[in-house]
């Protein structure tokens, strides 16, 4: 008996899942786990380069400690563990800030390595692929869902820079609310659950600035794919990174 192959809801790759696992596949699973290895270290520095003097004062006082602790360490060592506290307390400090960076950086970085990954397989290719139409047509949708769901993001993170006491209240309401699946009770997952009610929400409350700016990031989009229109399997990068 053939075992089913389900489809990975974010490449659309079909895989044998196991019960109750997951249903994304092994390779977007180590993208994902890659992209939030990114996604805390460039958050972690952003919030230094935001609040320089106070990560200053929090690394002097580390290295401090962490040479009277250790006065036979290595000055490396020293100053690589007095960086890594300094940054923990600094990102504990701003939490607020930290997270909402993290989640941008975090969709950034799985654009990033989702192109890559496009890229590294498109270059592994024959130089003159036969494509059955029904892959082409599949990779067309795939990425038009990409495009489209680049340009819902952009468009939801411009009004949280755009209405930042909105979105801090609302997610105050949001992150206070105790979800109804035990599973879903994590701080990890109900910060995830406030965050993405909270970007629903502001869509809700200002439809017409969303429904412009969505459309402009889709003229973005579209304008970048007929620049690259060379590459027709090439996935959209997309920049979370909001001007």
């Amino acid at each position: 008996m053939t075992a089913r192959k389900d489809p990975c809801e974010r490449c659309g790759a079909r895989f044998t899942r196991r019960k109750r696992g997951s249903f994304v596949c092994a390779r977007c699973r180590q993208r994902r786990d890659q992209a939030r290895h990114l996604a805390e270290g460039r958050a972690r520095h952003w919030l230094r380069a935001q609040h320089p003097k106070q990560y200053a004062n929090m690394y002097a006082d580390h290295v401090a400690k962490a040479r009277a602790q250790d006065p036979q360490g290595s000055a490396t060592a020293v100053r690589n563990r007095a960086r890594s506290r300094a940054l923990g307390e600094l990102q504990r400090r701003y939490h607020d800030q930290y997270r909402q960076r993290y989640e941008a950086e975090l969709a950034h970085a799985l654009a990033e390595l989702d192109h890559q990954a496009a890229q590294e397989q498109q270059a592994a290719q024959p130089a003159e692929p036969r494509v059955p139409y029904w892959l082409e047509r599949d990779a067309l949708a795939q990425r038009h869902a990409h495009a489209n769901a680049a340009a819902w993001l952009r468009a939801l993170l411009w009004l949280t820079e755009r209405h930042p006491d909105t979105t801090a209240e609302v997610f105050r309401v949001q992150a206070a609310r105790v979800p109804l699946n035990p599973a879903d009770r994590t701080p990890e997952r109900r910060r995830a659950l406030a965050w993405a009610a909270t970007l629903d929400r502001l869509a809700r409350l200002y439809p017409s600035d969303f429904e412009a700016r969505y459309r402009a990031e889709l003229a973005r989009i579209a304008k970048g794919q007929r620049q690259g229109a060379g590459h027709p399997l090439a996935l959209v990068e997309c920049d979370v990174a909001v001007t």
